[in-house]
């Protein structure tokens, strides 16, 4: 089909050349011999590629399909690392965020299962404290491991108690006083036996209160070291300065002997 293109344009040249007999041709001839040979080479490299077997328009249609292949893969890549960095994120918040309520909440380890079963507030201290009240905390603890453990000792380690307030935060320390009211005197009594393995304890411990206009948070954590540190809480609980100051009220005639 090219080669018929080359000869049709031949033909007209010829017979533009035929119309032209009366005048001076010389210059339209050589113009037409230039326009010859040029098609002769086009004509020579159209062969050779045809030769090899290559297709431009083929060549043209595949390495534009490769380049919008390689930006669909680039796009779906992206979008994949973005899901599996939200995926990721959420998962880490997930484990992160302890659960609100701290309330028949059940912490397990290798070592221990440890359930809060109530909260509660006294105000009422020996004269000689310099404190402004007591977190109780009523719990279950249950001895998973191999070897015995001390219950009063081993309970704070899962324990983490502040006071707070909208600027500052402060760690309550374990309140040995319990042992001072009847009312928690059995109670007492219990935290100071040792658990065997596969026993199970009913107790409570305390925490002193620094000011009772803060708002009071308790944390359970299963790390061994997360009664120093309070990293990872697994279950969380705030009670404000205004439920603390009713159980206060509750609880006044609760008095140390």
């Amino acid at each position: 089909m090219k080669k018929m293109g080359c000869l049709g344009l031949l033909l007209v040249c010829g017979i533009v050349l035929s119309g032209c007999s009366n005048g001076d041709t010389t210059k339209l001839e050589k113009q037409i011999d230039k326009i010859s040979k040029s098609v002769d080479a086009l004509h020579e490299r159209v062969d050779e590629l045809s030769e090899t077997g290559v297709d431009i328009s083929a060549t043209k249609s595949s390495s534009d399909s490769k380049t919008e292949s390689s930006k669909t893969d680039d796009k779906k890549e992206t979008k994949d690392s973005t899901e599996e960095t939200k995926e990721s994120s959420e998962s880490s918040k997930k484990k992160t965020e302890p659960k609100k309520g701290i309330k028949d909440y059940t912490m397990e380890n290798e070592k221990v299962k440890v359930t809060v079963t109530d909260v509660d507030f006294i105000e009422n201290l020996s004269s000689n404290l310099d404190k402004e009240g007591l977190v109780i905390i009523y719990y279950t603890l249950e001895n998973i491991s191999s070897e015995k453990i001390a219950t009063n000792l081993t309970i704070l380690d899962y324990l983490y108690v502040t006071e707070e307030d909208e600027n500052t935060e402060n760690q309550l320390s374990w309140g040995n006083e319990l042992y001072r009211y009847k009312e928690f005197k059995e109670a007492y009594n219990k935290s100071t036996t040792d658990v065997k393995p596969g026993g199970k304890v009913e107790s409570a411990t305390s925490y002193y209160i620094i000011d009772n206009s803060k708002d009071i948070r308790i944390q359970v954590g299963a790390d061994e070291r997360f009664g120093m540190y309070g990293e990872n809480a697994e279950a969380e609980e705030t009670f404000t300065a205004k439920e603390i100051a009713k159980a206060f009220k509750a609880n006044s005639k609760i008095e140390p002997k």
